[in-house]
């Protein structure tokens, strides 16, 4: 039996191993590197993610996270397991009084957009490409052309849920675990998955 097998029974999402799918995750937007992957999990929940990054521990796998694939040095590829974030694309609530929004990261910036626009609701600031993740754009900063008067997307961040190296799952924001919450904003994925 091998490692793919044992990490299907890991999760509640879907493990992909056809050609066609590893393929396509095989590049960044940079196309300089190509590394495809043996696996495309695409999670289900947060616990799967934590489940993947404490299975891809203690089997000595090397774990990438992937929304839109915009990296540009292979930071969005993996040989061994690549966490397709996409499937976790939901937005959560939208508080209309405050003008804070609650979604998942694997949720493209475009479609938060169109959810947001029959309440003539507007991110404070966006990239110049709508077809990246919410996480991925977090985990960068996330400039736009408002970044001059709002600052990134990540300063416009109230809060996180990050799985950590270890497969911990946390809740972190400016006054709940701060370290963590500054750490993983332009973290570029570094200290954990948003």
């Amino acid at each position: 039996m091998t490692w793919t097998a044992d990490l299907v029974r890991e999760i509640e999402g879907q493990v992909l191993t056809d050609d066609a799918t590893r393929d396509s995750m095989a590049t960044d937007f940079g196309r300089v590197i190509i590394r495809k992957p043996a696996v495309v999990v695409r999670p289900a929940s947060v616990k799967d993610v934590a489940n993947v990054v404490k299975f891809a521990a203690k089997h000595s796998l090397a774990v990438a996270t992937r929304g839109g694939g915009h990296s540009q040095t292979g930071q969005s590829l993996s040989e061994h397991i690549l966490l397709d974030m996409t499937s976790l694309e939901r937005v959560v609530r939208v508080n209309e009084k405050d003008g804070v929004v609650a979604c998942q990261a694997g949720l493209k910036w475009r479609s938060l957009v169109e959810h947001l626009a029959p309440r003539q609701l507007s991110p404070l600031v966006l990239t110049n490409n709508l077809d990246v993740t919410i996480g991925g754009t977090l985990s960068t900063a996330g400039l736009g052309v408002a970044s001059w008067r709002n600052g990134t997307q990540a300063d416009n961040c109230l809060a996180l849920e990050v799985v950590t190296g270890t497969g911990d799952v946390v809740r972190c924001s400016s006054q709940e675990d701060s370290d963590l919450f500054d750490a993983v904003r332009a973290g570029v994925g570094h200290f954990g998955v948003i």
